[in-house]
């Protein structure tokens, strides 16, 4: 298999999903700082030109929620879904936000022009996407204040894009530590010596705790 990547984008997720199936993957560079999503080399393999994609023997795939969702079935000795129903609709659902809900609020951070044409008009977005940012980040702690993981007691899809969130609210320049946000803090902490979490983020050349 071949991951289509750019360090600490949302890929990093699929990346630590890759590595906890311990199947043999092959890294595949993609600058978006260099904006090569966007050339005809990478086009060809996603004309979407979003990261990240998923080589699957011959077959492509995008979507970070769906290749997560696809390598936890293609390997379930992985444990990467639930066993127990509902930690496995928790996971889910917190799939599907991160995907829905929690992405188009960074889009409005850094990817601005997807919503409005005129560069006057990028302050209100930025703006809202922040606020909408800090606004998640105190769901996710409230939620592991009380749950070990995102779905419960266990390690599921779910987690690795709540490390991204993670760093993503910390490069935004929201204040995330022990002392704002000390259950989210305390979990990332504990998932950075996870060995799927370590190995992706030395791979990528990446912190968690310093974007």
């Amino acid at each position: 298999m071949k991951l289509y990547y750019s360090p600490g984008s949302c890929s990093f997720a699929s990346h630590i999903v890759l590595r906890e199936t311990g199947a043999a993957f092959e890294r595949v560079l993609v600058s978006t700082a260099e904006g090569a999503q966007k050339e005809p080399a990478f086009k060809a393999i996603n004309p979407r030109g979003m990261l990240p994609a998923l080589d699957y023997d011959g077959g492509i795939m995008t979507e970070n929620a769906a290749i997560m969702t696809f390598l936890a079935l293609r390997y379930p000795q992985a444990r990467l879904l639930p066993e127990d129903e509902g930690q496995r609709a928790k996971c889910l659902e917190w799939v599907a936000w991160q995907s829905n809900t929690a992405q188009v609020a960074v889009a409005g951070l850094w990817r601005t022009e997807r919503f409005v044409e005129r560069e006057a008009d990028f302050g209100p977005v930025r703006d809202a996407g922040l606020k909408r940012l800090e606004r998640f980040g105190k769901e996710i702690e409230d939620w592991l204040a009380a749950n070990a993981f995102a779905a419960g007691s266990v390690f599921s899809i779910a987690d690795p894009m709540f490390l991204v969130l993670y760093r993503w609210s910390i490069k935004a320049g929201l204040t995330i530590d022990r002392t704002t946000r000390p259950a989210w803090s305390a979990y990332a902490a504990r998932l950075a010596e996870r060995p799927s979490v370590r190995d992706a983020l030395q791979a990528e050349q990446i912190s968690l705790f310093h974007p």
